[in-house]
């Protein structure tokens, strides 16, 4: 995926928007169903997991952490410097923050995790605490 945080150039908004229906929204591209909220910024990789396997949301028990390519398909670039970079009329309250994703980097206990306040992703260890949104 492109990063284009540190160029002039914005990329056009989503198409169509975001569907949000209670507390889950669709994303129009990829089909996803994303939670609305998050689980707050305290949460440990081991944590996170445990959150999203056990949440129960819109009569869906299949939640799961996102891979970091998934939880990047949130990013709004166009709101660079504006907060969170992310619709904030669909996800209202997102902190500007590094998301826990699903995938490992190199060796154990490593993951990528995808600030919410520049766009990038890099390795976290486990033991870091992130915010953390489920997806399924």
């Amino acid at each position: 995926m492109p990063n284009y945080a540190w160029t002039s150039w914005k990329p056009p908004a989503v198409p169509g928007g975001f569907t949000v229906v209670g507390d889950t929204v669709s994303h129009p591209l990829t089909g996803r169903l994303w939670q609305r909220g998050t689980a707050g910024s305290d949460l440990n990789h081991a944590a996170a997991v445990a959150y999203c396997d056990g949440m129960t949301l819109a009569g869906h028990g299949d939640w799961r952490l996102p891979t970091a390519v998934e939880l990047m398909s949130l990013l709004d670039l166009t709101v660079l410097g504006d907060g969170a970079l992310i619709d904030a009329a669909a996800f209202p309250n997102t902190p500007a923050a590094g998301f826990w994703s699903g995938t490992a980097w190199g060796g154990t206990g490593w993951f990528v995790a995808i600030s919410f306040s520049n766009g990038n992703g890099g390795p976290q260890e486990a033991t870091s605490v992130r915010s953390v949104r489920c997806t399924r």
